[in-house]
């Protein structure tokens, strides 16, 4: 295992925005594939290249504010700039790591239809309505409601 001084100032901007988590699904940042590119120059200034799950994202603010708080809160980070792209947009086929999408996998299962109910409820629907999905996974009545099957 590295000491702290071995790892790089990068690696630990993103060990840090591992502590943000996407409220709506539950996972970090990192791990969702949000996070495109750190990078640090020689006066220590981090320049952050990342995305969201959807552009109109109701907790875009919030997890944008909560990513500088984490760059931030990491010993000998100077300046900050926070870049915010939909290019390429996230895709969580490509993006997500392997640990996150087991995480996934355990909360809508595999099947590919509830997975775009969940994208299109994030694109079109109100934030009441996708904590709904995701506090009633499993009821099948109101799964019924979004036209979900679970296999609970």
């Amino acid at each position: 295992m590295q000491s702290d001084n071995e790892i790089s100032l990068a690696e630990k901007v993103r060990r840090n925005l591992r502590r943000v988590i996407d409220p709506e699904i539950g996972i970090n940042i990192v791990d969702l594939g949000l996070i495109y590119d750190v990078d640090v120059n020689e006066e220590n200034d981090v320049q952050l290249l990342m995305t969201l799950t959807a552009p109109n994202c109701p907790y875009g603010d919030m997890i944008l504010m909560e990513s500088e708080f984490a760059i931030r809160s990491t010993e000998g980070v100077n300046l900050i700039q926070i870049n915010l792209t939909f290019d390429p947009p996230w895709n969580p086929e490509i993006h997500v790591s392997d640990e996150a999408k087991y995480q996934m996998d355990k909360i809508f299962g595999d099947d590919q239809e509830s997975i775009e109910k969940f994208q299109d409820i994030e694109d079109n629907g109100t934030v009441e309505d996708m904590i709904d999905y995701i506090n009633n996974w499993g009821d099948e009545d109101r799964l019924a409601d979004y036209g979900i099957k679970s296999d609970a």
